[in-house]
Order: C-alpha cells, then sequence, then structure tokens
C-alpha cells in the first residue's frame, strides 16, 4: 500500500512538472509575441569621454529632424531617416531636461537646470530667443498645439504661459505644488494641464483662467508625464507609483489602465486608443486603453527609458543607456514592431550653433 502512495506521489509530481513546463513554454510563446527586440540604434557621440544620460527627446513634425538632450548640456540634432548629424546646439550650461518642438517643425524650445529657456531656429540651427532666465531649474517646456503659446515649469508652484512670437507673459497659473515636471495642452489650445510632486493634476480653461481649476489626484506619488488623447476628452498620465491612469474630462472620473511594480517616466498616445509607456524596466510597453490589454512591447534599452515622444506610426525613445532608438509602430492587432529606422552611424560633420 505504502509503495502504492510513493507511486502516486511520484505520477502526482510528474504532472505537475509536466504542467510548469507547459506553462512555462507557454509564458515564453507569449512572451516572443508581445516583445520585439532592437538591433539598431542611434547613439549619442560622448564628449571628452562623457556619455550622455539622454532625459529630452523630440520628432519633428512632418520633418526628417530628431532632437535629444541631456546632461551632456548640448543639444543633438540629426537626420532620424540616414543618421547624418545635422547641428550640436550649444549654449546651456547645466542638465537639459525638456525639449518641445514647435507643430510647424520650425522651432525648438530647451529648458535646464541653469534656468534657462532657449528657442532655437531649427532651419539654420542657431538660437533666436530667450525667455528671462529663472532663478530655479526648468522642468518642462512645452509649445501648444497650435504653436501660438509656450508653457514653462521650473522648480516653483508657478505654470507661466507665453505667447511665442512676441515672448510676452499671458499666464501665470498656481499649480498647486513644487516640481511641476508635466504639462501639455489640450488640442483645441485653450485647456492645459500640469503635475507634479504631490501626484495630483491640475486641468486649467485658459478661456477664463479665472475660473478654478480643476483638481484630481491620479497618483500615490509624483506625476512624470501626462498627455491628451487626439479627441481632448481624456488625460492619460503615467507616475512613479508605476500607475497608469486615464481621466476622463466630462464625467471627470478616472480609471487604471495599467499597473506595474516599477516607476514609470514618460507616455504618449499612439493612435486614438493606444498608449506607449516607458520606465525603470528599460521596455517600452504599449497598452490599449480601452481594455487596459497589453498589446506589445518594445525591448532593448538598457537603461531607464525616460523619454519617448509618437509621431504618426514612429515613436521615439530615450534612456540612460545612452542611446536613441526610433520604431515604426503599425497599429494593428498584434502591434507589428518593424526594426527602428535610424541605424547608428555618424556619416556627416555637424553643424555647431552657439546662442548669441
Amino acid at each position: 500500500m505504502s509503495r502504492l502512495i510513493c507511486l502516486s506521489r511520484r505520477w502526482i509530481v510528474c504532472l505537475a512538472c509536466a504542467s510548469a513546463a507547459w506553462s512555462v513554454i507557454g509564458v515564453a510563446a507569449r512572451s516572443e509575441k508581445l516583445e520585439r527586440s532592437a538591433n539598431r540604434t542611434l547613439r549619442l557621440e560622448p564628449q571628452d569621454d562623457f556619455k550622455a544620460v539622454i532625459s529630452a527627446i523630440q520628432l519633428q513634425p512632418r520633418g526628417p529632424l530628431v532632437a535629444a538632450a541631456g546632461d551632456t548640456h548640448v543639444i543633438h540634432v540629426w537626420n532620424r531617416d540616414t543618421g547624418a548629424v545635422r547641428f550640436q546646439l550649444t549654449g546651456h550650461q547645466d542638465w537639459i531636461r525638456s525639449l518641445s518642438i514647435s507643430p510647424d517643425g520650425q522651432r525648438l524650445a530647451s529648458g535646464g537646470n541653469d534656468g534657462q529657456v532657449i528657442i532655437w531656429d531649427l532651419t539654420k540651427g542657431e538660437a533666436i530667443a530667450k525667455l528671462p532666465v529663472q532663478d530655479a531649474a526648468i522642468r518642462a517646456v512645452k509649445f501648444s498645439q497650435s504653436g501660438s503659446m509656450l508653457a514653462v515649469s521650473a522648480f516653483g508652484e508657478r505654470l507661466a504661459i507665453y505667447h511665442a512670437e512676441s515672448r510676452d507673459q499671458l499666464f501665470s497659473l498656481d499649480c498647486g505644488c513644487k516640481d511641476v515636471g508635466a504639462v501639455a495642452f489640450s488640442p483645441d489650445d485653450w485647456t492645459v494641464a500640469a503635475g507634479g510632486r504631490s501626484g495630483r493634476i491640475r486641468v486649467w480653461n485658459l478661456h477664463d483662467p479665472q475660473t478654478p481649476p480643476i483638481d484630481f489626484q491620479a497618483h500615490r506619488r509624483r506625476v512624470r508625464d501626462l498627455a491628451f488623447s487626439s479627441s481632448g476628452k481624456e488625460i492619460a498620465s503615467c507616475g512613479d507609483d508605476g500607475r497608469v491612469v486615464l481621466w476622463d474630462r466630462t464625467s471627470q472620473k478616472s480609471r487604471l489602465v495599467a499597473s506595474a511594480d516599477t516607476k514609470h517616466f514618460c507616455l504618449a498616445f499612439v493612435g486614438s486608443s493606444r498608449l506607449a509607456v516607458g520606465g525603470c524596466d528599460n521596455r517600452v510597453s504599449i497598452w490599449n486603453t480601452a481594455d487596459g490589454k497589453l498589446v506589445g512591447r518594445l525591448v532593448g534599452h538598457g537603461g531607464t527609458v525616460a523619454t519617448l515622444v509618437a509621431d504618426g506610426n514612429e515613436i521615439a525613445t530615450g534612456s540612460f543607456d545612452t542611446t536613441v532608438r526610433i520604431w515604426r509602430v503599425d497599429e494593428v492587432e498584434d502591434l507589428r514592431v518593424n526594426t527602428p529606422v535610424v541605424e547608428e552611424r555618424q556619416t556627416a560633420k555637424p553643424q555647431t550653433r552657439t546662442t548669441r
């Protein structure tokens, strides 16, 4: 009897092991389907043997340029189709935290720890204007959707909005917390949202800035990034608590899209119903906002994905691993991800431009 019991136990163990093995195979198969590795990257050349941590990246709308910056204090601009360096823009004296390209693709705004906000001409690669120097580090710069306004947030509690051409200050908005690093304009320009250290997001109606803003607690910790949907009806946000949240402006209710045991640093809408989210797990996860399902992952970075932007079917990512990757993404059910469209190479001598 005892022998039969031992044999039965062995069969149970064998069956359990077989089941576990098939489960592992199933997980591997699902993982292989979801995860797409990159085999080509664009790497910034080190300066004085110092490798750049990339903290800001932008794609030129309807143009070939991509700009990236970080702790080298230099903005690198190159042709993303050929990999040829176009400009290296110098003028900042400290870490560059944020970049924004105007919708017409002609101007680039940059802000950094030195308190400077510089406006650059992307056709000539030279500085054309500076905003008054802040006595605090600049956390975010953002052109409005029409390009007529530029929002600037520093380490303090105010969000300043300037006229993009005259550089006159139009609004000074109380954010309700310090260190606001996430700013976004609605598609119609007249709503602006900001979030920072408190985990709360504040939303203003610029048609009537005297109207009290709307506040909602999106995250338990710092808000790192936020974006409006293409319809302007929803605001997506991510932060240090690992949550990806979608807030409906009509119902003024939020819902959880995804949650992970990692900090999320950046996000962008890809099409109307998908969110690309990057963070400390060194990859970009793409989620369907309608059902919260994971659609795919972009993998290959060897460090935190600190910044990403999407333009049409392209996603550009910048990482603490010193690389920039540009991906073509076709919005189909299995998220077909092709290899990055820019190869690692330096084919042309850059033109270096400094501020006037």
